[in-house]
Formats: structure tokens, sequence, C-alpha cells
């Protein structure tokens, strides 16, 4: 249901983009035929002519106006018309607008006198043919150049050249309003499509909280009836259940990610990071996974590679659990796993490095090496079938490496396993940066902090009851007071009659809800310093800014983890 549920939205948002994609193809084909056309009859008029726009920079130049100065000068496009023309003959020319005669006329008629002697045009009779925009304002020109000849020759060059030169003109015009014309389609395309992706926000905010409020319930009371006393038998059921749970997280994760990197609304966060301790750290995520099915595991950092490198941990982390998930998953009992990395060059401020992920698993054939970084998209659906999975995460990889300047391929045989190689542009941290890595926090500053040890009088607002059980159970085990509330109002009401140390606010609630409640509450003295955490099953990018903004000092997400929790109540002090 999930996957149609999304695969709806994400087909509106596709139909709209190839639409406008077709639209912008179709203009500038058609735009590019158009101005082949133009230009043909442009170079097909004898008289020497230059097109100028209303700034007086020369946009084109035909044939016959090059013949004119007998030479082939490729920068006559882009000229001023003062350097062309020399400045006596440009500031004639000026003149004569200035007078009004170009503001009353389609039509300029000006010859050079004994003064302009100086300019290689003196000779020449200039006519000038001015458009107008449909709000009457100057437009582009053309300037024609004709010769001092006999009256006779003179006026059948002018009635021809007037009948190409009105022809081009209205060639233009057409073309103007063709373009006004396309550029309101590709307006009212580009809307709709903003439209349609604010919707599907939208929509995929409400299902993350509808999804993710019952897998809180869900993770929760398992996490729970682990801690109790059960008999072998129900400790396995309990530990299905908790697996079983993770998966389902896993996999609106998963869906949630590749909405945000779809919608390019991933920011990287780069710091100083020691490269190799942080791996060794990362894939030891992995040894029960290994270790389940006696997989082989090597770890291999070229001596080149930089110790600290300028990166976003988290998604590079992100990258290579995908990749090792998918290892483990696809490698058979006693297979082999590696992890290398190396240095593959140096530009500029920036290491390119090089990782790969190769494992002795079922491997795939050329034709689904094509598909695998495509959303949705397993090596077959037996693979689906006998493995899992979503068919998301090489596309979350493909679309993260993106994003770090850098490439992801695959290099596979049916049966021989697989490779999976990537590479990312690091920066190179400053000596400062490097040191910061490595300072210890004082322990006098960490006494202050709360601790499990010391018992907290927290003020829980949850509109589910579920959730309530939850999270009411889950703190006093910790052993601190819990008083519960179902909405906003009765939290601002709650703070206003008692005091708390703390309080857990969830954002999306009847009445009055956990953003306003939360501005209603720092309006007040009273309510200006007591800590306010965001507990919230909203996933999407911005959220985290969107309660600070309101007033809230952290943000929990739904479910909610055991660790997470005890990580947010150790940060803040009891009420002295």
């Amino acid at each position: 249901m999930l996957f149609i549920i999304y695969a709806t939205a994400a087909l509106v948002v596709s139909y709209l983009a190839v639409r406008l994609y077709r639209l912008l193809t179709q203009k500038q084909k058609e735009d590019q035929e158009l101005r082949a056309s133009l230009l043909q009859l442009f170079h097909s008029i004898d008289t020497p002519i230059l097109y100028v726009n209303s700034e007086n920079v020369v946009q084109h130049v035909n044939q016959s106006f090059k013949a004119l100065l007998e030479e082939e000068r490729f920068w006559y496009a882009g000229m001023h018309l003062r350097d062309l023309l020399g400045s006596s003959i440009y500031e004639a020319l000026s003149l004569q607008f200035e007078q009004g005669s170009g503001l009353k006329s389609d039509t300029i008629t000006f010859s050079p006198g004994p003064k302009h002697l100086d300019s290689p045009f003196a000779s020449y009779e200039f006519k000038i043919y001015r458009s107008h925009g449909p709000d009457g304002e100057k437009g582009d020109y053309l300037i024609l150049f004709t010769e001092n000849v006999s009256e006779q020759t003179h006026d059948s060059n002018d009635e021809n050249d007037k009948l190409l030169i009105q022809k081009y003109l209205g060639e233009v015009e057409h073309s103007k309003m063709e373009l006004k014309r396309r550029t309101e389609e590709l307006h009212e395309a580009r809307d709709e499509a903003v439209r349609a992706t604010r919707a599907k926000s939208t929509f995929l905010a409400n299902m993350s909280h509808e999804i993710r409020t019952p897998m809180n319930g869900l993770i929760g009371m398992a996490s729970l009836l682990s801690e109790s006393k059960l008999t072998p038998e129900q400790a396995d059921c309990v530990k299905i259940l908790e697996e079983s749970s993770q998966s389902l997280l896993t996999l609106i994760n998963d869906i949630l990610d590749f909405s945000k990197v779809e919608a390019g609304k991933i920011d990287l966060s780069p710091v100083c990071i020691e490269l190799r301790k942080n791996l060794s750290q990362g894939v030891k995520l992995f040894y029960f996974s290994l270790e389940k099915k006696e997989i082989t595991f090597d770890l291999q950092i070229g001596d080149d590679v930089p110790e600290y490198i300028l990166i976003d941990d988290t998604r590079l982390m992100q990258i290579i659990n995908n990749l090792m998930n998918n290892a483990i998953k696809f490698t058979p009992i006693n297979g082999s796993i590696s992890l290398h990395v190396e240095l593959q060059k140096s530009l500029g401020d920036k290491d390119v490095l090089q990782f790969c992920v190769t494992d002795s698993g079922i491997g795939m054939d050329a034709e689904a090496q094509k598909k695998i970084f495509n959303e949705f998209e397993q090596a077959s659906s037996s693979t689906s079938r006998e493995y899992g999975g979503t068919g998301l995460g090489l596309s979350i990889c493909s679309g993260l490496v993106r994003l770090m300047d850098g490439e992801i391929w695959v290099k596979s045989k049916k049966g021989e396993g697989t490779s999976f190689y990537f590479t990312i542009a690091c920066g190179r941290p400053t000596q400062d940066q490097i040191e910061a890595t490595h300072r210890v926090v004082p322990t006098e500053i960490l006494e202050p902090l709360g601790s499990l040890n010391t018992p907290l009088r927290i003020l829980v607002a949850e509109d589910n009851v579920v959730n309530q059980k939850v999270i009411s159970r889950m703190l006093q085990k910790m052993g601190h007071e819990v008083h519960v509330v179902e909405n906003g109002e009765l939290a601002v009401d709650s703070l206003m009659n008692d005091s708390f140390d703390i309080v857990l606010m969830d954002c999306q609630m009847p009445v009055l809800d956990g953003y306003d409640a939360t501005r209603e509450i720092r309006k007040n003295r009273w309510g200006q310093e007591i800590p306010i955490v965001a507990f919230t099953a909203n996933a999407l990018e911005g959220e985290v800014q969107k309660c600070l903004e309101a007033g809230m000092t952290d943000y929990v997400s739904k479910p909610v983890q055991k660790q997470e929790l005890e990580r947010v109540l150790k940060s803040y002090p009891a009420n002295k």
C-alpha cells in the first residue's frame, strides 16, 4: 500500500516534469528552426545590413556588410554601434532619435555630411527601420547602407529592399509573439509542477506522521516487553517483533530519504573527521551480521589516503551502510566482503577518494547492471522475492554521491560477485579543525547536566493514547515523574500552574499544536527557560528548523529509541 501511495504522488510530479521537458525541447527545436530561417533570409538581402538591439549593440551583420569593408571580422557581433560607425556618425544618429523622429516613425533616413568624411561609411545613405514593443517602447532596429547612385537605380533597389525588410521585420514580430506564447506555457507548466511538488511534500509529511505514530507504539512496546520477565518462547516472539518493526522502519526511512534526494532537499554539512578511525568504528555495526553468516571481512585504506578529511560523515556512512547491507544480503555463508579506500587524485584544495565494496555474492548480468541505480529496481523480481528490500537503497546512494561531486558505478558477473565503486570530493581541513576533533569536554562541564540517576519532572504533550502509554512507561522505568496531557492548550495550562524540568511536545495535536503551544509558552516569563523537546513523527527535511524557529530546544523523531531519549534527558539539569 505504501508503494502505491508513494507511486501515485511520484507519477503526478513525473508527468509534469516530462511535460515541462517536452515543452522546453519543443521550444528549443522550433526556436532553432526559426532562427535558421530568419538568418537565411537576413543573409539573402543584397544590401549591407546591421541588426542592432535597443542598447545599440550589434547583434548580426549580413554577408553584404562584411563584403562592404572587404574583411571578415568575427567581432562585429557584440560591438557597440559607436565603435563600428565612428563617433561623429553615431552622435548624429543619436541626435535624430532624441529629436523624436525615431519615436514617431518606423523609418529614419540619414545622409552623412562633410564633417563625417573621416568615417568609412561617409559615402553611404543610412535607412533605419526600428521595431516597437506592444506598449510602444523602442525595440531592436536594422540599418541599411545604400550608395548614392542614380535616382532610378536607387528607387528600384529601395523598393526591393523595402519589401525584403518588411518581410524580415514581420517574421521577427511573429517570432516574438510565438516566443511570448511558449514562455507563458512554460511558466504555467512550471507553476503547476511547483504546486504538485508542494502537494507531494505535504502528502509525504502527513504520511510520515500517520505511519510513524503507530510505529512508535509498536517499537516502543516491543522494547518494553523485551525488558520484562519472559519465557524463552515469549522472548523469541518479542525478538521477531523488534526485528520486523526495525525492517518496516528502514523501509519508511528509505522512502523518505529517496523523496528528499529526488526533491534536492538534502543539505550537506561537512565536518572534519579522522577517516580511518570513523570507518573502523562504522563497520563494527556489521560484525554481528558478518559473524552470523561466517563471512570474512577486509578493510583496507591506502597509505596515501589523507588521515583527516572534510566531509558530511553522516551521508558518507549512509552510502557505505547501504552498500555493506547489500553485500551481506547477497553474499552466501562462508563468503567474503571487502571495503577498500584509495586516493584517486587531488584537485586544487580537494582530494578525490575512491571507495569500493566487493562481495563474493550472487552477482548480476549486464542487463541488470544498467538499471540497478534506478528507483524501485532490483536485479530481478526473483531477487526481490528471495532477499526483500525496497529497491531504493542504491538510488539513494546514487543521489548522495552526485550531491558530493562524485560518481558511482558497478562491476559484476553473474555468480561471481559484485563490486560497487564510488568517488567523493573531500575538502582539506585546517589545523584548527583537526585539533578540534581531539578536544575533550572537561568533567566539570558535564557534572551539572542531568543524568539517568537524577529524577526529572517531565510534562508529555501527546494526543495518541498508545504513544502516551509507551513514553510514560519508558520514562517511569528510567525513574522520572511523568505528567501527560493530550493537546497543546492543556500543556500551556499545566506549565502555568505547575513546575516541570522538561517538556516533551508532540508537534501535531488537536486544539493547539506543538508549534503554537511552544510560542505561547515562550511569551510568558515562566516559560522562557524551560527546555521543550519536539516529539514528532514528521521526518522530512526542514522539520528541525521549523521546531527551532517555534522556540523548541531539541528534537526527537518518532519512533523514539530508548538511547535517543536517554541522550536528550541527560542534556538538561533538574530544577533546583
